[in-house]
């Protein structure tokens, strides 16, 4: 073999080596900037968070009583919310009404309901919280008992 083949067989390699490498960094630049892509696109998680207050959970009340009822809304949407509640027992919407949030808005309602119970009654107490846009609504529930 001549010196002049040689030296055409090492540049050869040479550019196969340089293809082989500028081909790798291709592959990661693109697949850098896919990744970069996809963590533009994700959105962060929306959610409401509804819960009652802890004076709430009574246990027992007076007949022919009111007491107040307190819950709590909380906005994670990421937007200004619309939400519509009803507070039920006895078989009858007792109070309802609407509430608009700002996004990590958080409000407390609190609603005075009376019942018609004679001791030893107890009743359940549903309170709905309807989103708009949102089929099922979320509920939270507890038991009264007449005194």
């Amino acid at each position: 073999m001549t010196e002049e083949m040689q030296e055409e067989k090492i540049n050869e390699k040479q550019f196969d080596f340089f293809l082989l490498s500028a081909l790798c960094i291709a592959i990661i630049v693109i697949f850098g900037l896919l990744l970069f892509y996809s963590a533009l696109q994700q959105k962060p998680e929306t959610f409401s968070q509804v819960y009652l207050d802890q004076k709430t959970a009574i246990s027992s009340i007076s007949p022919n009583a009111e007491f107040p009822v307190s819950f709590f809304i909380e906005n994670f949407e990421g937007k200004t919310a619309e939400y519509s509640y009803r507070i039920i027992a006895e078989n009858q919407i007792k109070k309802q009404g609407t509430i608009s949030l700002q996004d990590k808005e958080k409000k407390e309602i609190t609603e005075n309901i009376s019942f018609s119970l004679s001791h030893p009654d107890k009743q359940k107490v549903l309170i709905e919280i309807r989103k708009a846009g949102k089929t099922e609504p979320y509920t939270l529930w507890f038991w009264v008992m007449a005194e």
